[in-house]
């Protein structure tokens, strides 16, 4: 099917709008603020974050266990919901370290 000479020149308008708008939104994304995960030099050693591990671990048994008795279902979200936040921590950790070398 062809366009027509109208037909074309729209979408040679609606092309370049969508050119610039495209160049706008990565000029603002490439000059935006970088955030970054900042977190105390304890937790940036290997040690730091094996000990955060162990910590969150004994929490989880303490809280599911003794006070809130939950069964092996929420044992399994309560083990998540610490042991999540602590692979992003370590991961972060090692993506810090590799930018540095």
């Amino acid at each position: 099917m062809e366009l027509s000479r109208r037909e074309q020149e729209i979408l040679a308008q609606i092309e370049g709008e969508l050119t610039d708008k495209a160049k706008t939104l990565a000029a603002t994304l490439n000059t935006g603020p970088v955030w970054r995960l900042r977190y105390s030099s304890l937790v940036r050693t290997g040690l730091g974050l094996a000990g955060l591990l162990v910590l969150g671990l004994v929490v989880v048994i303490v809280l599911g266990v003794q006070l809130l008795e939950l069964g092996p279902l929420g044992l399994c979200i309560l083990t998540a919901i610490v042991v999540v936040p602590w692979f992003v921590l370590a991961c972060a950790r090692v993506n810090h370290s590799e930018a540095d070398d």
